[in-house]
């Protein structure tokens, strides 16, 4: 009989090498560095609600110094009765890297601030995409502080000429409150 760690074991042969989880569209190969604290989250890590309270630290090796970045974190099983069931959890525009440094460092106020992750069970994505030259939020743009259902990520690149995701990262909120943190790889 199979336990729950060897099938996540064998999950993980499947998640380590992406940054988004299989199937989900928008995609990439490109993992977004994400750490919380002292933790780092690897593709498909299981995360304690704990250790996401705080805004975590993005990270991306090679990024482009001279471009600026969206960073997007949505749960997109928030409302599965939804035709759009994503929950916007951060919307951060003005991203950059430093010179000689993977850290990101942000210039603005985001326009949807962090909410910590908070439904055990639920999977969380962050996604990182270029912030178009000149780019301003648009005035009908209905998600905020106190709006965040219904977001639709594969929406991003057209609506914000964008371009596919560049990085991006997820993980699992633990289901069971048996793990600190566990990591697929």
């Amino acid at each position: 009989m199979l336990s729950i760690l060897s099938i996540i074991a064998s999950f993980a042969a499947v998640v380590c090498a992406i940054g988004t989880p299989p199937g989900y569209i928008p995609s990439t190969n490109v993992t977004l560095g994400l750490k919380y604290g002292n933790v780092t989250v690897k593709p498909g890590s299981i995360l304690q609600p704990k250790v996401v309270k705080q805004q975590p630290i993005l990270s991306l090796t090679a990024a482009n110094t001279s471009q600026e970045y969206i960073a997007i974190f949505v749960d997109p099983t928030a409302n599965l009765s939804s035709p759009i069931p994503a929950s916007l959890v951060w919307f951060q525009q003005d991203v950059k890297f430093t010179p000689g440094s993977s850290i990101a460092s942000i210039g603005t106020d985001a326009q949807v601030p962090y909410l910590s992750p908070s439904v055990p069970g639920h999977i969380y994505i962050g996604f990182l995409f270029k912030q178009p030259p000149n780019f301003i939020i648009p005035p009908d743009f209905p998600y905020n502080n106190t709006f965040r259902r219904g977001f639709n990520v594969s929406r991003v690149e057209a609506d914000f000429k964008s371009g596919g995701p560049v990085a991006a990262n997820f993980f699992e909120l633990d289901p069971y409150g048996m793990f600190q943190c566990f990591s697929l790889k």
